[in-house]
């Protein structure tokens, strides 16, 4: 339900529609099997920040959003309830960034290369 976040060209949300649940889907396996783990990390990194984002934008516009992914029990919450929703996954959303992260780091780590921070 990219629609409901407001933030995409009517124009291209088909699009985002019909490809981001594959970029989503390939990301994933690829970390899970284990092949392409930083491209993929990366991938999963920046598609979480996108989320973020959205969220956040929808948080700071008092927007509440009821994105329909997940399960259809937001159906019947009040506008307070998904918002505070929103704050949950916006926290939930920024603890698997840095799983990302961490991912990226072990594969800095198992090449042999040192981590500046």
């Amino acid at each position: 339900m990219i629609y409901n976040y407001r933030l995409v060209p009517a124009g291209l949300l088909n699009a985002f529609a019909l490809v981001l649940p594959w970029v989503e889907l390939l990301a994933g396996l690829a970390l899970i099997l284990g092949v392409w783990k930083k491209e993929a990390a990366i991938v999963v990194g920046v598609l979480i920040l996108v989320f973020i984002v959205a969220i956040g934008v929808n948080l700071a516009r008092d927007h509440a959003v009821d994105c329909g992914c997940f399960d259809l029990r937001s159906a019947g919450k009040s506008r307070d309830e998904l918002l505070t929703e929103m704050k949950w996954v916006l926290l939930r959303d920024v603890g698997l960034l840095l799983l990302a992260f961490q991912v990226l780091a072990a594969e800095r780590v198992a090449s042999g290369r040192r981590i500046n921070l």
